[in-house]
């Protein structure tokens, strides 16, 4: 098994699709929402892990609820996180709204 060092962000990404792009200062409903990981080294590693290779990934995780999130999600996709750091207060995440166009 090839074993492989990956250093960088993971990130959790909150994807929200809208029929458009809200433009005023009020509530806007999303007609459907996914929660998933992301991060440039968080899918590499997740990628060497599902191709069948040992990922170990080194990154920096707060001890939030979204840090938790990241953290099973990674172990859950068999990423070795011994070398992830989870003292930070917290943890990286984006929002993101795609419209009905697919923008």
């Amino acid at each position: 098994m090839t074993r492989v060092l990956v250093v960088g962000v993971a990130v959790m990404d909150f994807v929200f699709y809208v029929d458009a792009f809200p433009t005023g200062g009020m509530k806007h409903r999303a007609r459907d929402a996914a929660v998933v990981g992301g991060g440039c080294a968080a899918n590499a590693a997740v990628a060497i892990a599902r191709l069948g290779g040992e990922a170990l990934l080194s990154t920096r995780l707060g001890s939030d609820q979204v840090g938790r999130m990241i953290h099973d999600d990674l172990v859950g996709e068999g990423v070795n996180l011994s070398l992830t750091d989870r003292s930070g207060t917290r943890s990286s995440y984006s929002s993101i709204l795609i419209d009905g166009a697919g923008e």
